[in-house]
Parts: C-alpha cells; sequence; structure tokens
C-alpha cells in the first residue's frame, strides 16, 4: 500500500507539527505502509487508553495515600503533605515573614498563592495540593498526547507519564504538575509560532520553580534554531521577535529575585536557602557521582533511591544524546540542563522527579512504542512493554507508600 502524505496536509491534521524527513527527501515522496506491520493497539482506542491511564493512575495514588493516612493516624489525604509539600503549605499559611531557618526563600510562590485562595474557599490545604496538582496532570497529559500527534504514540507517552515510577509526585502539592502544564503547552505554543502565548505561558510557569529559566533558555535555542531537523531556517528579525517576547518570563524570575532582595536583604537568598536547607553547595559532576556511590555502599533504607538517582542521570544525559543526534537542540538543552543542575550538588539529588519534566524522554517512549512493528517483533515489544509498565506501576506504588510514610523520596 502507498500513502501520499504532504507537509500541508499533515500540517492540517496536526498544527505545528513538522514531519521528519530523510535528507533530500522531497515533502511530497510517497511514503509505503506496510500493511504486515501492525500498530500496538487499533488508534481509535488511543484516547480511551490516555484517559483511562490518568485515571487510573490517580485513582491508586489516591487509595494509596488514605490507606497509608489511615494506618498512621492521618485523616484524610493528610500523609500526602511530607517534606517540601509541607514546606509549602507553612509558606501558604505565614508568607515569607516568618520563615524560621531561612528555607523558603528557595520556594517560589506560585504553589503557595493556590494554596492559600482555595484554603480560603473552605478546602484544606491536602485536598487544595492534591486538586490543583491533579488538575496539572490532566493539562499535562493532554499537552503531551498532543506533543507526539496522538494516536497509540500519544496515548503511550501519557500512559508512560502517569505510571512513572516517582509520579507520586505529580498529586501530592508539589509544583511538578503545574509547572509542567505551563513549560509543555508554552513549548507547543512556541513550536506552533505563537511566541506571545509562549510567553505568556513561560511567564506563569516562572512563578512556580527556577526551572522556569531552564525553559527560556530552551525556548531561546529553539526561536534561533527551530523545533527540529526539518524546519526552514528563519530570517533575523524573525528571530529577534521571538526572543523579545522571551523578555516576558525573564522579568518573572527577576521580579521574584528583587522581591528577596527586600525582604531578606541579599541577591543571593534562594541560593543561600538552596544551600542550607538541601546541601546544594557546588562540587564536581565526578564528585557528586562519588559521593551517590558512596551513599549506596552504605546501605540502609535509602540505598535504591540513591541508586535511581544514578540511573535518572544516566537517562538524562542518553535523552540528551538523542536529543542532539536528532538535531533537536531545543529538547537537548531543556534536558541537558536539568541534568547538569541536577549533578554539581554534594550528591545526586531529586533527579527522578526532575525527570517528570523532561517530556522529550516521555514523548520519544510514546514514539518509539507507536512504531508498527511486524511478525515476531510486535510481540517481543507488546510482552516487552507490559513488563515495563508492570514493573513501573509497582515503582510508582513502592515510591509512593515511601512518601506517605514519611520516607524520604528524593
Amino acid at each position: 500500500m502507498v500513502e501520499t502524505l504532504s507537509a500541508e496536509a499533515s500540517a492540517t491534521r496536526h498544527p505545528g507539527w513538522t514531519p521528519w524527513r530523510r535528507a533530500g527527501e522531497s515533502a511530497t515522496a510517497p511514503r509505503v505502509v506496510d500493511d504486515a506491520a501492525k500498530p500496538l493497539f487499533d488508534s481509535r482506542l488511543a484516547p480511551l487508553v490516555a484517559v483511562a491511564a490518568f485515571c487510573v493512575s490517580r485513582a491508586v495514588l489516591v487509595f494509596l495515600a488514605v490507606a497509608v493516612g489511615k494506618d498512621v493516624g492521618l485523616a484524610g489525604l493528610g500523609a500526602t503533605v511530607r517534606w517540601d509539600a509541607q514546606r509549602y503549605v507553612d509558606l501558604a499559611t505565614n508568607g515569607y515573614a516568618l520563615d524560621p531557618a531561612g528555607h523558603w526563600a528557595a520556594m517560589f510562590p506560585g504553589l503557595p498563592l493556590l494554596l492559600r485562595a482555595l484554603n480560603g474557599l473552605g478546602l484544606s490545604y491536602a485536598l487544595a495540593g492534591c486538586l490543583v496538582s491533579t488538575v496539572g496532570s490532566a493539562v499535562v497529559c493532554w499537552g503531551l498526547y498532543r506533543l507526539v500527534r496522538g494516536g497509540v504514540a500519544g496515548a503511550m507517552a501519557v500512559l508512560a507519564w502517569c505510571f512513572a515510577p516517582v509520579a507520586v509526585f505529580t498529586f501530592v502539592p508539589y509544583t511538578e504538575s503545574l509547572f509542567l502544564a505551563l513549560a509543555l503547552w508554552a513549548w507547543l505554543k512556541a513550536r506552533d509560532g505563537e511566541w506571545h502565548w509562549a510567553a505568556l505561558l513561560a511567564a506563569g510557569s516562572c512563578l512556580f520553580r527556577v526551572s522556569g529559566l531552564f525553559l527560556v533558555g530552551a525556548l531561546a535555542l529553539m526561536a534561533v534554531f527551530g523545533a527540529g531537523r526539518a524546519e526552514r531556517p528563519s530570517g533575523v528579525l524573525a528571530v529577534g521577535r521571538r526572543l523579545v517576547w522571551l523578555v516576558l518570563p525573564v522579568g518573572v524570575l527577576f521580579a521574584f529575585l528583587l522581591y528577596e532582595k527586600v525582604h531578606f536583604g541579599t541577591w543571593t537568598a534562594w541560593l543561600d536557602a538552596q544551600e542550607s536547607g538541601w546541601n546544594r553547595s557546588f562540587h564536581w559532576p565526578w564528585d557528586a557521582f562519588t559521593n551517590t556511590v558512596d551513599a549506596v555502599r552504605v546501605g540502609g533504607a535509602d540505598t535504591w533511591v540513591f541508586k535511581a538517582e544514578i540511573a535518572a542521570v544516566g537517562i538524562g544525559l542518553a535523552v540528551t544524546v538523542w536529543s542532539l543526534v536528532r538535531r533537536r537542540l531545543a529538547e537537548a538543552g531543556w534536558v541537558g540542563v536539568h541534568v547538569g543542575v541536577y549533578s554539581v550538588g554534594y550528591w545526586f539529588m531529586t533527579v527522578p522527579r526532575s525527570g517528570l519534566l523532561w517530556f522529550p524522554l516521555w514523548a520519544t517512549i510514546g514514539e518509539a512504542a507507536g512504531l508498527r512493528l511486524r511478525g515476531a517483533w510486535y510481540w517481543v515489544r507488546l510482552v516487552g512493554l507490559s513488563l515495563v509498565l508492570v514493573a513501573s506501576a509497582a515503582l510508582m506504588a513502592t515510591w509512593a507508600v515511601r512518601y506517605y510514610r514519611y520516607g524520604w523520596a528524593g
């Protein structure tokens, strides 16, 4: 069977998508579709699979939170307010003025403001935090589905993200899902050429995490080099207009920095809080790796978490290299800067949680799962993906229980 698919038709079906082509291949060249090769499942079921993945994963996380909470004497969703979630709640309650240890300077104001507003409507902080994270996760799933053009690939990208080993952080009162909801859609709007919307969404993301700075850098790379290898280079004026829009999110970051300067009396309040509260002073990556390996050798209950940190750094490096091979410089910059920043502390810390933000990783998983394969390869992939999904779901449940019981979970 032979199909002819023009670039114009592709863009109509999937706005903003520049189809991948081999060097020298015409945009209207016939493309052979192997009738014997099969997709993982019927693409008409893809939206249902994506919605089911979201609903089932959230139901599991809710059930575990309530069950563990009851076991440790906490009512409702009380077990979801652990570690940094408790700091966000304290900040929402007291503001920066009553910071006893100077740690709250490391927390951006977006989530505390939302928590305070919803608490004013009568919701508990735990329920409010889980609610906004769940809404953010739904928006992320929608964005991931669109990022890889829907179908089987889109559904599998959503499935992989929803059942990621550290997915508990996309449900509890943390910033991952809210930040990524804004950042991913900023990316999609930039890819579609709507840079005014991209700038507004990126500015919103800068209220939640310092990763907003990394997003601005990655969007700048996209402005200059484009979204992928098939995109035609733009003129100097077009690039300049794109870069000017990025002044808006930079302004939000500067405003927060200025507020901390006025409130804490130093331009380095955020960095000081990171060092005092999380031991994130600068160390060379090889020293951080050695310290993490030493933590593994010591043994104990946290050993597997440190192993996961090392594995996550390796995955991040692999995704960065793969993005470079595909000439997706903006994506390589987005993932690479995260890996770099989280690899220069005393040891590797919170890298798996950072991996939730690496949408090129989840898109690549979706694209690989969405390939059409024939014969034995189809069954090898089906069995392999099933085993990986079961293992990831088991890890997700294990990680969630550890977090709910106040165990160190990265």
